[in-house]
C-alpha cells in the first residue's frame, strides 16, 4: 500500500493532513466491517479523527442524495392526497345518491 507509506512519512513529519481519497478509504474500510480501533492502531490515526470523518462523510452523502429523493417522495405524498380527496367527494356523493334513491323506492313499496 502506498497510501499507507505515504500517511506514516506524513506522521513523521508532523502534519496532520490527510489526502481525502485516504479519508475515503478508511471510511469505505470502517463501512466494510473494519472496527474504528483496528483502524486507529493500523494506520496511526487517532479515534476522534476517524469518527469525524465517518460522521461527515455520511452527512454530505445523506444532504447530497437525500433531498431529491426527499423532494420526489413530498411529491408523490401531496398527489395522492389529491386523488383520495377527490374520490371522498365522489364516494360521498353516490353515497347520498344511494340514500336519496332507497328512501324513495321504500316510500313506493307496494305494502305502504
Amino acid at each position: 500500500m502506498n497510501l499507507k507509506k505515504e500517511i506514516c512519512k506524513m506522521k513523521k513529519e508532523n502534519t496532520t493532513r490527510y489526502p481525502s481519497e485516504f479519508k475515503r478509504q478508511i471510511v469505505q474500510s470502517y463501512k466494510s466491517g473494519s472496527r474504528i480501533t483496528d483502524l486507529s492502531s493500523e494506520y496511526g490515526i487517532p479515534h476522534a479523527t476517524i469518527h469525524y470523518w465517518i460522521k461527515t462523510m455520511s452527512e454530505n452523502k445523506k444532504e447530497v442524495s437525500m433531498i431529491p429523493d426527499y423532494n420526489e417522495y413530498y411529491m408523490e405524498l401531496r398527489n395522492r392526497i389529491v386523488e383520495l380527496e377527490i374520490e371522498n367527494e365522489i364516494l360521498k356523493k353516490v353515497a347520498a345518491m344511494y340514500l336519496r334513491d332507497t328512501k324513495l323506492a321504500g316510500s313506493r313499496s307496494i305494502f305502504a
